[in-house]
């Protein structure tokens, strides 16, 4: 929802692809999941009543230092917890199960695990270590993001 327009969404829900019945979505729009009427639950109610998965939300553990070299950082745990636990009570906070009137199934948190393991140590990645070689060394693994605490997604 983020890349496109909302109207553009609207018509694939309801026109396009009318037969579906809860609608599963990858969100990454920092640590929270907007305000007022940028807030994906009151924009998603705004264009249907159906279902919202988050199939995918929250941040992994390694903080980059210099978003112009990903490489460049350390794990912060305590910051990927307090992210993910503030897009969790947002979740919460809009589950249909709560209040029929909230359109959220609940979600996914990603990344817990980081991955790590996506390096081979041919490569020099290591299962013990969180790897950043993935940054260089798969150029498909980088994604250049400014809203969130390391500017990428270090999977």
């Amino acid at each position: 929802m983020d890349d496109q327009p909302l109207t553009e969404t609207q018509n694939i829900v309801n026109n396009i692809c009318s037969a579906v019945d809860v609608w599963g979505a990858n969100i990454y729009r920092g640590d929270n999941f907007g305000v007022g009427a940028d807030n994906l639950f009151n924009q998603w109610t705004s264009i249907t009543t159906k279902p919202l998965f988050l199939s995918e939300y929250g941040t992994d553990a390694y903080r980059t230092t210099q978003h112009w070299n990903p490489t460049l950082g350390y794990v912060d745990e305590i910051m990927q917890a307090n992210w993910n636990q503030k897009l969790w009570v947002e979740i919460v906070n809009n589950l249909s199960a709560y209040n029929v009137a909230k359109v959220c199934l609940g979600g996914t948190i990603f990344e817990w695990n980081d991955e790590w393991w996506k390096v081979k140590e041919a490569n020099g990645g290591s299962p013990d270590v969180h790897d950043t070689a993935d940054l260089k060394l798969l150029g498909t693994g980088m994604h250049i993001l400014t809203d969130l605490p390391m500017r990428n997604i270090s999977e």
